[in-house]
């Protein structure tokens, strides 16, 4: 099956593929359901092993140059799903590029029932995929960026078990997260101390509200706030058409306040799996900048995640002078008003390896 990769010819057929493993594998565009499913049934998925997120970000990028296609995989064994493979291919400035649409290599992530022997085949399989698809696309480049998100297990995942001696070079950045299983009382526990009466100020002075369904008059209000605060087109009607829907389909939810005008002054969408929410886009009224509207926005928006059941908030990257690129000065402040609603931070591991020293057996 020859892929046509927006017009242009891609040298990759998916038949190369299937023969290099002993499992049934398809694309995740071929069976998507078969996908969805595997994202109820896992004990945790991060946000960046979504559909949701893949279609967004193919979207994003594309709105920002060059030519994306969603290669993800599926792994099954008697007619079980086993993993997952979150794969994107890029072609941008004359070069092919593998990665996990916004973020470095994915490893696969794996269901509640696969014994380890079939973990360990897929890790190898994953292996030689990636080593045909680096040569039929002709991509010179000898390094391997991999990323690996917070799991929610005690334990590294097998793909960075298995690669550890390979690895050229480990650097490790750390995540803010809440946990959000607890009821309200408990979560605000872990809140800056300073933050409760500027939330509690917040809500005399604005009245908040959440988004649930699909509203094309309260999102095009959203939307005109994100132009006046952005002061200018940042991405495509696609991709603000795909969270909208994702609002339809209970994968997302938007919060924000209104003024005594009945004016939107802010808002914050946040997308989610079963288990982990994350903030996705905001906007704000920059005349009350120095207000705590942000504070009263993830408060209405914890609200709502408890509502949901979900395990872990996501609040956002932790700026640290190891981070690549290293933070700015807005993005210090951004990161230290988010750990003001953490509760816990969570390493997260991006890995360089080899291709031609990854095991395949």
């Amino acid at each position: 099956m020859e892929i046509n990769i927006n017009q242009m010819n891609f040298p990759l057929n998916f038949e190369d593929i299937r023969a290099l493993t002993n499992f049934e594998i398809q694309l995740k565009k071929e069976n998507l359901k078969c996908w969805e499913d595997f994202e109820k049934e896992t004990d945790y998925l991060p946000i960046c092993y979504s559909d949701a997120y893949a279609n967004f970000n193919l979207e994003f990028q594309k709105y920002h140059g060059g030519k994306w296609i969603d290669y993800s995989i599926i792994f099954t064994t008697q007619n079980k799903t086993i993993a997952i493979w979150p794969l994107s291919i890029s072609f941008k400035n004359n070069l092919y590029n593998l990665s996990s649409f916004r973020v470095p290599l994915l490893p696969p992530i794996f269901s509640n029932s696969a014994s380890r022997r079939n973990k360990k085949n897929v890790v190898y399989d994953v292996n030689k995929i990636i080593k045909l698809i680096i040569n039929k696309l002709n991509i010179r480049d000898n390094s391997l960026q991999s990323y690996i998100p917070f799991l929610n297990t005690p334990s590294l995942p097998l793909w960075f078990s298995m690669q550890t001696s390979q690895v050229h070079e480990l650097r490790v950045e750390y995540d803010l997260f809440l946990a959000v299983e607890a009821n309200l009382d408990e979560i605000k526990k872990n809140f800056r101390k300073s933050y409760k009466p500027l939330i509690n100020s917040a809500m005399n002075e604005w009245k908040s509200f959440k988004l649930t369904e699909y509203d094309k008059n309260i999102w095009s209000e959203f939307k005109k706030l994100h132009l006046e605060a952005a002061g200018r087109i940042t991405r495509s009607e696609e991709t603000w058409e795909i969270q909208h829907n994702l609002i339809k389909k209970n994968k997302a939810f938007l919060t924000y306040l209104r003024d005594d005008k009945n004016k939107m002054v802010a808002c914050g969408f946040y997308w989610h799996t079963k288990s982990e929410c994350e903030y996705g886009v905001g906007a704000f009224d920059r005349s009350l900048f120095d207000k705590p509207i942000g504070h009263l926005v993830q408060y209405v928006a914890i609200e709502e995640m408890i509502k949901r059941k979900i395990k872990w908030y996501r609040v956002g990257r932790k700026a640290n002078k190891n981070n690549l690129p290293i933070p700015d000065k807005k993005e210090e402040d951004i990161s230290l008003f988010k750990q003001g609603f953490s509760s816990h931070t969570m390493p997260v591991y991006f890995l360089t390896n080899k291709i031609n020293e990854l095991q395949s057996s």
